[in-house]
């Protein structure tokens, strides 16, 4: 949905039903919301920026999230095995504290499925396909980022690809691929 704190065009301040429709789709799991007319023309671009960033931090945070049980009828032995190597992606990432899940892919299977979980730990999907890395922007969670030549998979490689999030502490990360990454 677009234009979702309308009234932020003319209004300093967002009605109680369009902040509503914000939390709403993140407890319900939307990919991405976003504004339109609201930042183009509207008279308050920096405070809808800000009404509509704090909503969504605050419906993320008071949301239950649990791992999705996905059907498994009628699926290919592939998406099955790309299944069970993301949920335990996320298992051990969970169970570490990471920072991030990396996944290097030229498919994009692999970030999708993970997105599709909603887990609160970002994940960076590395792919030498600028085309790929764009789309997969608009993923829950996900951020893409296009890798030329072959990745340094070492942890100081990774934390430059990272430097969204702070990570203080050098938490962990975890590395899934599905695409080899020695060339």
């Amino acid at each position: 949905a677009t234009q979702m704190i309308e009234s932020m065009i003319k209004e300093p301040f967002p009605t109680r039903a369009e902040i509503n429709d914000i939390y709403q789709a993140v407890t319900m799991w939307a990919d991405c919301t976003m504004l339109s007319w609201e930042t183009a023309i509207g008279s308050y671009p920096i405070q809808a920026t800000h009404f509509m960033k704090q909503t969504i931090q605050t419906a993320e945070k008071n949301s239950h999230r649990k791992l999705v049980d996905f059907s498994d009828e009628g699926r290919s032995t592939l998406w099955l095995l790309q299944k069970h190597l993301v949920q335990s992606a996320l298992l051990l990432a969970q169970h570490i504290n990471a920072a991030w899940i990396v996944v290097f892919t030229k498919s994009w299977t692999q970030a999708k499925l993970l997105s599709a979980y909603k887990a609160m730990i970002p994940i960076l999907a590395c792919t030498r396909d600028t085309w790929v890395a764009e789309k997969l922007g608009y993923y829950y969670g996900v951020i893409g980022r296009t890798i030329q030549g072959k990745p340094d998979i070492t942890f100081d490689w990774i934390s430059s690809q990272c430097q969204i999030i702070d990570n203080p502490n050098r938490r962990p990360f975890v590395v899934v691929a599905d695409t080899d990454t020695s060339t």
